[in-house]
């Protein structure tokens, strides 16, 4: 078990442990808030810019900060749903389904993550001990061809060009 292995290994039990104790509403929830965000900022930035624009004199400064005040806005508007909906679901029976579902979802995206530490020293540090040497990067390998097959081409050819 080298270096990489322990990264890997903690991330999965850091992931799912987070997962159990916030559940799969709460998990899932703070998720769809990124996606929520992203498109709250691109289509209702517009409406915040001109509250913006009466304290702000760049018109590139003022596009900005309404787009990120827009996206903040909307995620945290969908993670106190979320956070609403956790705390109700815990005085329930379901609170422990949704907790057990929760660990799941989070060894699912400590799965990812690895997958993608995986992608980046792969292509850091190509040839090197730390990465040919771990008992567990084969088990990622899968995730890490699904995320080659679906990043954007402007990505992997950067990715690829570093190592």
């Amino acid at each position: 078990m080298n270096t990489l292995d322990v990264i890997l290994f903690s991330l999965i039990i850091l992931l799912g442990f987070r997962g159990l104790l916030h559940g799969l509403a709460l998990e899932a929830l703070s998720i769809g808030a990124v996606f929520f965000g992203l498109l709250a900022a691109r289509h209702l930035s517009a409406y915040v810019a001109p509250h913006l624009g009466v304290h702000i004199d760049s018109p590139e400064t003022v596009e900005a900060a309404a787009t990120l005040v827009t996206f903040l806005l909307a995620v945290g508007l969908v993670w106190l749903l979320g956070k609403g909906i956790s705390q109700a679901l815990k005085f329930t029976p379901a609170g422990a389904i949704d907790r057990g579902l929760g660990a799941v979802f989070g060894l699912f995206e400590g799965y990812t993550v690895c997958s993608m530490v995986i992608l980046i020293v792969r292509s850091l540090a190509p040839g090197t001990a730390l990465y040919h040497n771990s008992s567990m990067a084969p088990f990622f390998m899968p995730g890490v061809r699904l995320l080659e097959t679906h990043l954007p081409e402007g990505l992997l050819r950067f990715l690829h060009g570093v190592g």
